[in-house]
């Protein structure tokens, strides 16, 4: 069996597809454990009332504690040998748990991740992982778990064993807790392996709280890479350079919207800023990990904390407006 979990809150205008898109699929061996993490809004009606149509789906109505502590809630009460997570403004392919399961056996996996569709307000991008049905064991699996652009450090995308939760927990409180957990589960696999397939589809919402732009989102982002960082970094030369871009990238992001956060907040998380800014000084030579708008970045904010702020803002905005131009042509 394979448990679903699934975190709720207030988003009654994506939910039904969600949940129909679940209860659609076409390996049917599933409970659904939908979190209901305080909604406010017809969110937690709608849950019971999928649940009275289904006797898969159990409904959990908690207070708001967050994403982290409604999944966790949901591993804690799963009763299937694999686990998977989909977000509530979410939905996904009819058979995506079919080929996840397929994959998983067929090749011994711990772990099975598929491609994606990221869906803007005006546009699709596809984001397969894998041009072919791919395995990763041994000394290729945790450079691979590292990597962004592998495995994915999301949730979403993937089938997993259960047991691979047993002592690893996502952490409450936490904005990208995905980052800080997802990387910890791979690296405890045997072997991961990958469908070429894109079967899992984000929606992305500018009002989410990962578009948010806030210190908080920008520290939450900045502990996850800085923690793996000091786990992964000092195991060997090709880890320590894929953990460096992590937070260098980080950083690079933080410094291009910094100028949008509130004064206050930025002096509030001061040493944040602070440490991050340090890295980036002792980590300059490796800013050739990077990309062109990140080392402009990285570049203001290892000159100056306070007065870059709006020039790497604008610096940016040529570059964009320049590489606008080249696609152009």
């Amino acid at each position: 069996m394979i448990s679903i979990i699934v975190p709720v809150y207030n988003v009654e205008p994506y939910l039904r597809k969600c949940l129909d898109s679940i209860v659609g699929q076409k390996y049917s061996d599933l409970e659904i454990l939908v979190i209901d993490d305080g909604s406010t809004d017809e969110s937690g009606a709608i849950c019971d009332e999928y649940a009275k149509k289904d006797s898969r789906i159990r409904v959990f109505h908690t207070s708001n504690f967050g994403l982290s502590a409604a999944r966790n809630l949901g591993v804690e009460n799963a009763r299937g040998d694999y686990l998977g997570f989909v977000d509530s403004d979410d939905w996904i392919e009819p058979d995506m748990y079919e080929a996840l399961l397929n994959c998983a056996e067929e090749t011994k996996s711990d772990v099975s991740c598929c491609g994606y569709y990221r869906h803007y307000s005006n546009k699709e991008i596809e984001r397969p992982i894998t041009s072919v049905k791919s395995s990763y064991e041994g000394e290729a699996l945790i450079p691979a778990a590292m990597k962004v652009n592998v495995f994915g450090l999301y949730a979403w995308n993937k089938l997993y064993k259960r047991c691979l939760f047993n002592d690893c927990m996502f952490p409450q409180g936490m904005l990208f807790e995905d980052i800080a957990t997802i990387w910890r589960i791979l690296v405890k696999c045997g072997r991961v392996s990958c469908v070429p397939n894109c079967l899992y589809h984000y929606n992305i919402r500018k009002n989410s709280l990962g578009n948010t732009k806030s210190m908080k989102n920008f520290a939450d982002r900045w502990i996850a890479f800085r923690d793996r960082y000091y786990v992964m970094a000092e195991k060997s030369e090709e880890l320590r350079q894929i953990c460096t871009k992590g937070c260098l990238d980080t950083i690079g992001y933080t410094w291009r919207w910094l100028h949008t956060v509130d004064k206050e907040e930025r002096k509030e998380r001061g040493d944040v800023i602070q440490e991050m800014r340090s890295f980036a000084i002792a980590n300059r030579k490796n800013m050739r990990l990077c990309s062109i708008a990140t080392r402009i970045s990285l570049f203001c904010a290892i000159h100056s904390c306070s007065t870059s702020i709006f020039i790497c803002y604008y610096l940016n905005q040529v570059y964009r407006r320049f590489r606008g131009m080249n696609q152009m042509v």
